[in-house]
Order: C-alpha cells, then structure tokens, then sequence
C-alpha cells in the first residue's frame, strides 16, 4: 500500500500478541508506549486471541486501533464484556441470554473491519481427522486417602469457612489462597509420590529410587493406563507425545518408562536447550523414539511434530488454549495420520473443576469470535470452589452424571468403549467437541446411526490399536468416526 509524505512510513508487527493481552501487564503498557503515534500502522497476529476472557479482546482491538473502536476498558465491559459472561452463567435467564446475543452480535459487527480470522481446519482440507477424548479415570486408593487428609485438614476448613464468610474483602483473599491450596490436591492427582519425600519444591527421584515399581504404579491409576496405552500404541506403530504441566510428573513417567524394556524415550522441557531440543525433534520426526515427554509449558509451542498419531495429556490446565496448543503439535500443515487425542482426568477430584472451567472458557471464546452459539455454560463460581474442598474422590464421577442429565456431551460408558475393556480404572469417557455442539440430542444418534455402519471397515483397518480392541459397540464421535 503506497504513502503519502504526510503518512508515517513504518509499522509495527507483533507476533504472537497473545503474551502482551493483559493491559495491566509492563509488557504491554511498552508497547503502547512505543504505537503512540497516531500515524503508526499496527499489524496483530496471534493464533489465540481469546484464552481467558473479554478483556483481552478488547486489549487487542485497542492495541490495533488506538482505542478508537471500544473506547475505555470499563465502557467495554458494560456494553459487552458483562452481558455475554452473563448470559453464559449457571441458570441465566431468558433476559440475560438475549441481552448476551445482542451483545455478541454488536461486538463481532465492530471488530469485523479490523480481524481477520482463518482456521486450518476450514482452509487445508487434506488435514486427517483428529479425534479427541476425556477418559475419566478411578483416583487410587492412595490418592483417596491422601485426598481424603488434605480436604479435612485445618488449612482447608479454614479456607472453606473464610469464602463462606460475610466478610467479602478476606473471601478475596482467601480466594487467593484457595488456589494455592488447590495445587496441593493437583499433586496428589498427578501421583501421591510429588508430596512423598523429594516433595513438590525438589526432585522426586529420591522418592522413585526408594519405590519399587509396582507400588509406584499402584499409585496411580491414571499412569498404570498410560503404561498400558503405550504399549498397544507401539505394538502398532504408533508414536505418541505425552504433555504434563509438572516436570516432576514426567520425571515420574520417564522413570517407570525407563524400567519397561523396548521403549524409546525422548523429553523437552524447560531446561532442554535450543540446540538440543532441535535435535531431539529431528530425531523423533525421523521415527528413533516411541514416546516424546514434553512440559506443556515449555514445549506446547513452537514445534512440529507429526510424526506423532498419539496424544496423551496427562493432567488439565486452567487455560484451555495452552492444552489445545499443546495437542497441535501433532496436528501442523503436513500431518498424514489421523491423530487421537487422549485428555486423562481423575474423576471426582479438582481434575473435574478444571475442565469445567476450560468448558467455560473455551465457550466464551467460541461466542465471542464465532456466530455460532456454545451450548457451554459456566459451571465454577465461589460455591463451586467451596465444594472442591468438601468433595471426596469415591470412584464416581459427578461431571459425567451431570453430561447424562442435563444432555450436555455425547457420553460412552467404560463398558462400552475399548479402552475401559483393556483397563478397569476407567469410568466413562466422553467426546470432547461434544461438549459445544448446538444440536446435542440427535447428534450422538446420528454417530450411532454412522458408526455402526462404518464398523466393519473400522476393525479391517491397519491403522488399529490391537491390544485395545474388544467387543461391543464402537466409540462414536461427533463426525461419525469410530476408533476401535
């Protein structure tokens, strides 16, 4: 585009603008700084512009334009930050909802001049089918008793007590401290060793070197069905990622991996290098290991890995964007396979309340960028918080009673999908899209009615995972895919 004389001839381009969308951040009050200038053209590109809520939309769209299109934060807010977080509040009324449309369709005509959205998914037909699941998994005995011991200790009746309290200004704070007390509980879902000795602020390798590994196993169910996972992905050809938030996690993982014969590990993580962590991406691109370790922090961007087929994501984090980047590491320009993503949950603990707020999330950024309703409500407020430190793990799982209730995703039973015949820890499992589909009631119909007829050619594929086939219906997801 050509320039006047009287038109500033340079423009400012920022590259993955998501990490400067905080507007109280020093990051992003600098770079305001430096766009100050009226003249200045701005280009924003970002892969995702919404992770939390609606205030970072509106620290795009000012950063973009000046602050020439929403104008002051809290007149944002007002006129559409509110409505539409409302409207996807638990039991909103008939008002809230149309008052929460009218405002998303108002937002979306403003940012229409000025966002230029494209998905893969829409523009590169050739990409393969990717399928994603959330297995709910059985807590170990082990973690329900140690669960069981921290909810009925005095730090989190306390807790509980202060966000009940009349006092608004110390629920804030202990709101603050909730939180971190919630940590402690992800710990003991990730594997009770992380609060054994080598404890969560060091190394658990003591703790490991002092285990045998059938205790270590029987810790967690979850890592015994990883365990068994790998190994009917490898008897097929498979190579699989394996993303947990915790290092000390997979610290876990590689050890008990290290002490099964015929498996081939890599791992990055923060403290792997550039050169090395290049070289670690070759050689698995190339086919030299069966399973790839990364810390969904430090690996969940900036790589290509398609030589993977399988995902496992270990444990939930509270952004729901950094899982979904995290799962397209396999999933670039180039993959050929069709690739299966497993979400591992441990039913009836916090694992539960993270999901639903990544439900909530990732519902507010589909209304928000999209013209499609979600049928994702919020599920987490302060009352919800308060029952995460009453609720005991029992082997039951309340989100997916509640999936069944209320309609709200496609729900397979453990009895009726292959994983839970080849393993008796898990409980159900559910199909992950299904969750945001507007047209929830005859959609698992219709991939019934789809699957059955597409069974016979499903079980005569190569592309199977052998050690996990068993009788009994397929599991259906929304495309009408079926993985045996």
């Amino acid at each position: 585009m050509p320039f006047s004389s009287e038109q500033t001839k340079f423009c400012l381009f920022f590259f993955r603008f998501h990490r400067i969308q905080n507007h109280t951040s020093n990051r992003t009050k600098c770079c305001r700084v430096i766009c100050h200038k009226r003249g200045t053209w701005r280009l924003l590109l970002t892969g995702t512009p919404f992770q939390n809520n609606t205030d970072e939309i509106w620290s795009l769209v000012n950063m973009a334009t000046a602050g020439k299109v929403f104008g002051k934060i809290k007149q944002f807010n007002l006129d559409f930050g509110k409505p539409i977080k409302n409207a996807l509040c638990k039991n909103a009324s008939k008002h809230a909802e149309q008052q929460g449309e009218a405002a998303r369709k108002a937002m979306q005509e403003k940012l229409k001049p000025y966002l230029l959205r494209r998905l893969k998914t829409d523009h590169l037909k050739e990409l393969p089918p990717k399928i994603e699941t959330c297995v709910w998994v059985r807590p170990s005995q082990q973690q329900i008793h140690m669960y069981k011991e921290k909810v009925h200790s005095k730090s989190f009746t306390a807790a509980t007590d202060t966000l009940m309290g009349s006092d608004k200004e110390a629920a804030r704070e202990a709101m603050k401290g909730a939180f971190k007390l919630l940590s402690v509980l992800k710990n003991i879902c990730f594997h009770p060793i992380l609060l054994q000795k080598g404890g969560p602020e060091g190394t658990v390798g003591s703790a490991l070197e002092q285990t045998d590994l059938k205790t270590i196993l029987n810790g967690s169910r979850k890592l015994e069905l990883v365990v068994h996972m790998l190994k009917s992905f490898k008897g097929v050809g498979h190579k699989t990622l394996i993303f947990s938030q915790s290092t000390q996690m997979l610290d876990v993982i590689h050890y008990v991996l290290l002490k099964i014969p015929s498996f081939t590990i890599a791992r990055i993580d923060g403290s792997v290098l550039q050169k090395r962590r290049a070289t670690i991406v070759e050689l698995f691109e190339e086919g030299k290991f069966d399973v790839l370790l990364v810390s969904t922090g430090a690996g969940g961007t900036g790589l290509t890995l398609n030589r993977a087929s399988r995902v496992i994501m270990y444990d939930p984090v509270w952004n729901p964007s950094k899982d979904a980047q995290a799962v397209d590491r396999a999933y670039r320009i180039g993959q050929k396979q069709e690739v299966r993503v497993y979400r591992l949950f441990t039913a009836g603990t916090v694992e539960e309340k993270v999901y639903e707020r990544q439900i909530h999330k990732t519902g507010l950024g589909m209304t928000v960028l999209t013209k499609a309703n979600t049928s994702a409500k919020s599920l987490f407020n302060k009352d919800d918080l308060c029952k995460i430190f009453a609720q005991i793990p029992d082997g039951s799982c309340q989100l997916l009673e509640r999936f069944q209730t209320e309609d709200i995703a496609q729900v397979i039973h453990a009895e009726h999908h292959t994983i839970a015949h080849a393993h008796s820890s898990v409980i159900g499992i559910t199909n992950h899209h299904g969750i945001y589909c507007n047209k929830r009631k005859n959609a698992f119909a219709e991939a019934a009615n789809v699957g059955a007829k597409r069974l016979k050619v499903a079980v005569e594929a190569s592309d199977q995972d052998v050690s996990l086939k068993a009788p009994g219906p397929p599991f259906l997801v929304s495309d009408g895919s079926t993985s045996s």
